[in-house]
C-alpha cells in the first residue's frame, strides 16, 4: 500500500498563514505518522466513501507559544492552544481524534482554519 507523503513546506506555509495575525514569532517541531480511518473523509467527518483509508497525520508543535496544529493528509484539521493529557496521550500513541471528537476531548482553539 502506497501512502502519499505530505508536503511539509506547504503545511508549514498554511500554518504560518493561519497563525500570522496573532503570533509574529513562530518556531516549529513536526511529527508525522500514518493513521487509518474508516472513511475517505479521514478525520474530518462528513461525506466520504466507506473504505478503510490510511493517510499521514502531521502534528506541528509551535514551541515558542506551545501551540499544536494537526493536519490530516494535506489539510489543517484543528489547532490546540494548550495541550491536555488526552492530547498528549493520543500523540504518544499516534492516534489523533477526528475533528468531531477533538472539540471536547482536546479543548481545541480552532477548527479547519
Amino acid at each position: 500500500m502506497y501512502i502519499k507523503y505530505p508536503n511539509l513546506e506547504l503545511l508549514e506555509y498554511k500554518l504560518r498563514l493561519a497563525l500570522a495575525d496573532n503570533y509574529p514569532r513562530l518556531e516549529f517541531e513536526v511529527e508525522m505518522f500514518p493513521q487509518t480511518w474508516s472513511s475517505t473523509a479521514l478525520g474530518f467527518g462528513g461525506i466520504g466513501g466507506q473504505a478503510i483509508t490510511t493517510a499521514y497525520t502531521t502534528v506541528f508543535h509551535e514551541t515558542y507559544h506551545d501551540i499544536h496544529a494537526v493536519f490530516f493528509s494535506n489539510q489543517l484539521a484543528y489547532i490546540v492552544k494548550k495541550s491536555n493529557e488526552a492530547f498528549d496521550a493520543d500523540l504518544l500513541t499516534r492516534n489523533m481524534a477526528d475533528v468531531g471528537k477533538a472539540v471536547a476531548k482536546y479543548e481545541i482553539y480552532s477548527i479547519n482554519c
